[in-house]
């Protein structure tokens, strides 16, 4: 697990490795990648190595740095639940952005300001990722780490599920 504290908090990622793949499970805030690269660089790999990138779900502290994490390693694949995917790839608004939007008027300054970085955060994920991302189901089972990473029976659980192949 990696710790980014950034001024947002602290988050912590998931970096899984073994001989053949390096996994990153979620991707921080927008402006995080070199964070995330340097504590990549802590415990001994580094970003460009990136095979996949598996987003739990839409929420920009989940998603913020993909499009860097791409630049990076343009052959990862970004994995993410078949229902999350048009929010994280740009086609629909986000859930919590979209409800801050619906009441932007009435929201206070605070959370105006909130609502102005999460729209300008999502803008900038407002990508091609469709390229680049791998929809799943839920239950599907994913073959990375000589591990078998299974979907949770609920999209909302934002979860990961591991069990060792033949063990």
């Amino acid at each position: 697990m990696l710790e980014i504290k950034g001024d947002n908090g602290v988050i912590y990622p998931i970096l899984a490795w073994d001989e053949s793949d390096l996994v990153l499970i979620d991707a921080g805030f927008p402006g995080q990648i070199d964070l995330i690269t340097e504590e990549i660089a802590k415990v001994g790999h580094s970003a460009k190595d990136i095979t996949a990138i598996i987003l739990t779900h839409q929420d920009i502290d989940h998603i913020g740095c993909v499009r860097e994490l791409l630049e990076l390693a343009p052959n990862a694949q970004v994995m993410a639940h078949i229902e999350e995917a048009p929010y994280i790839n740009g086609e629909k608004t986000p859930i919590k952005l979209a409800a801050l939007s619906a009441r932007y008027d009435d929201l206070p300054d605070d959370m105006k300001i909130m609502h102005d970085k999460l729209k300008a955060g999502f803008a900038n994920q407002k990508t091609q990722l469709h390229k680049h991302t791998q929809t799943v189901q839920t239950g599907q089972e994913l073959e990375y780490l000589s591990y078998l990473l299974s979907l949770p029976q609920s999209a909302e659980s934002q979860a990961i599920h591991t069990k060792a192949q033949g063990k």
